[in-house]
């Protein structure tokens, strides 16, 4: 069976190809038309042209009257399904989220936990899914329980307007993602809020908890009247104090250390119904690696798995699972034929491998190169690839990593990377000022999966840099550059499987300068799509004025002219 599947809402959109159970290819809309998470709040037109289909399928070796079923999950925007809408056929948001995530887990059962803003509507009640949790094992994936949100107040009985901005409640993402905004940061900023978070104090941990309501049984719930206190409470604060940055610090690990209190509480919930010790994470919170560390340190799951593209982008590879799988629909049973030969999952010790786009030619890269010269780009001769960008990396360069297919999501990995010396502080004040980023944004790190324990003391693999690591003392004072101001690091671990390039290089520099972790960010510009092409990513290198570009085993230098 060949599946085109499509996933997004009214942000990250993306395609995926899936035939007889393998997805052969997926790619986020937001790298074709370079805007970031594909956000069109004033409307546009060019979502209705889904790029990322028409990617997926060529790369698949299709076209759109090849494909058995063409599906997406009901909170798509119509526009990005428009082309296909004659034949489109749906599955439900949470569920095609937690598709994503329990069938490309190596777990053969797990309690699986989707929270975000806003998921499917239930037409009966008028009750929206925010929070929805589910047992899964060989028999499938069975919804439990969850927390709605709606458009009526709770208090009053009132209904609201979708278009009223706090008409939504009872949302564990909504809540976050008000605080965001209440800080003066964008919408899908929520990353900001969490780092931003570890530089403040507790002062006002205390009176944000009575901006929602939490019982024993780990069930939350926020009003329209408690939203709106909240925001009250945040303006007010940051005026009374200028709009300083510790006002703000502060604001954000109070939201941040609620979260965690009322995730934890659901996690529990969610652990006594299932008696699973391994958990499946999904929807737009689970990106909150501050989170995903204390869920790991504090609840009784012991395996947490976070699917890397576990946002709304996630969801055309889960409404391809939940079509291939579940063909009855949720709550139906898996189809046992499909079951068994489904290969999304690797070996316990393979972590999934999000790199799915498509690969570049050398043909491809010298086009790219030619089109830029201009005398700025220069090959350099590297007999010993590895070796030679470990030995550019310790004399202190920035170096831009392309190297095979581009992965789904927003993490940065080793195919699309930019690689420096964590153990110089300059390295990361060059780089705050080239990508134009603040200052209390981290950087992650990558090190060797299986020398973890050597920079982490506690925790296990990330290979997704879906968690933070708190750093030993020895790690934290030799890597300046990636330590952030509590202690912490985002880790990538990096797996001999899945990136045998990257993994000698860490072997190479560890063996130059005594330390196997190097800093690792994205290969993009602060605030657009991280790199598809080997033509972005010479333009990356350019404006961002690294030292070189590494891009499939060739070494350029960038500037030389």
């Amino acid at each position: 069976m060949k599946i085109l599947a499509l996933g997004g809402s009214a942000h990250s959109y993306s395609a995926c190809v899936m035939k007889d159970g393998r997805i052969v290819s997926a790619m986020e809309e937001e790298r074709l038309n370079g805007r970031r998470h594909s956000y069109f709040p004033e409307g546009g037109m060019e979502l209705a042209r889904c790029r990322a289909a028409a990617y997926c399928l060529k790369e698949a070796g299709l076209t759109a009257s090849d494909v058995d079923r063409i599906v997406t999950d009901d909170l798509n925007n119509p526009l990005y399904y428009a082309k296909y809408v004659s034949s489109i056929r749906y599955t439900t948001h949470h569920f095609a989220h937690a598709c994503s995530a329990f069938y490309t887990s190596p777990f053969e059962e797990a309690a699986v936990l989707v929270a975000d803003g806003i998921g499917s509507a239930d037409e009966a009640t008028g009750e929206y899914e925010t929070v929805t949790s589910f047992r899964a094992d060989s028999n499938g994936l069975e919804a439990l329980d969850g927390i709605r949100g709606s458009f009526i107040d709770p208090d009053t009985g009132v209904r609201h307007e979708l278009s009223d901005p706090l008409a939504l409640y009872n949302s564990l993402g909504g809540m976050y993602k008000w605080v965001t905004l209440g800080l003066g940061f964008a919408f899908l900023e929520d990353g900001k809020t969490e780092a931003l978070s570890a530089c403040g104090t507790g002062r006002w941990v205390e009176p944000f908890g009575s901006f929602y309501r939490l019982d024993g049984e780990g069930r939350f719930s926020q009003s329209k009247v408690e939203i709106a206190a909240m925001r009250a409470f945040i303006a007010d604060k940051l005026r009374e104090e200028g709009d300083a940055f510790q006002a703000k610090a502060d604001i954000a690990r109070a939201a941040q250390e609620h979260l965690q209190r009322i995730t934890a509480a659901i996690c529990l919930r969610l652990h006594r119904r299932t008696g699973s010790r391994r958990l499946c994470l999904a929807g737009g919170i689970a990106f909150n690696r501050r989170l995903v560390a204390f869920l790991e340190a504090s609840t009784p799951f012991r395996d947490i798995y976070v699917f890397p593209a576990a946002g709304d982008t996630g969801n055309a590879i889960g409404s391809a699972l939940a079509e291939y799988l579940h063909p009855a629909g949720m709550g139906g049973p898996p189809d046992r034929r499909r079951h068994a030969p489904l290969r999304i999952k690797n070996a316990e010790s393979i972590p999934f491998d999000p790199c799915l786009g498509r690969l570049y030619s050398p043909a491809d890269i010298d086009e790219a190169a030619a089109k830029l010269d201009g005398g700025r780009l220069e090959p350099v001769p590297a007999g010993d690839h590895e070796r030679t960008v470990a030995d550019l990396l310790v004399a202190g360069c920035l170096i831009g990593r392309f190297q095979g297919r581009s992965p789904l999501g927003p993490g940065p990995n080793g195919s699309r990377c930019i690689l420096a010396d964590p153990r110089c502080r300059d390295v990361r004040t060059r780089l705050d000022a080239s990508k134009r980023r603040p200052a209390f944004l981290p950087y992650g790190a990558a090190v060797q999966g299986d020398k973890l324990g050597h920079y982490a003391r506690k925790g296990g693999p990330a290979p997704y840099m879906e968690k933070i690591h708190i750093l030993t003392e020895r790690a934290a004072e030799a890597l300046p550059a990636v330590a952030h101001v509590d202690g912490s690091c985002a880790l990538l671990t990096v797996e001999r499987s899945l990136q045998p390039g990257l993994y000698r290089l860490l072997g190479e520099f560890e063996h130059m300068s005594g330390t196997g972790a190097l800093l690792l960010t994205s290969l993009n510009v602060h605030g657009r799509p991280m790199a598809e092409t080997p033509l972005e990513a010479f333009r990356v290198a350019l404006e961002l004025r690294l030292d070189y570009l590494s891009i499939e085993g060739r070494l350029y230098k960038i500037g030389a002219g």
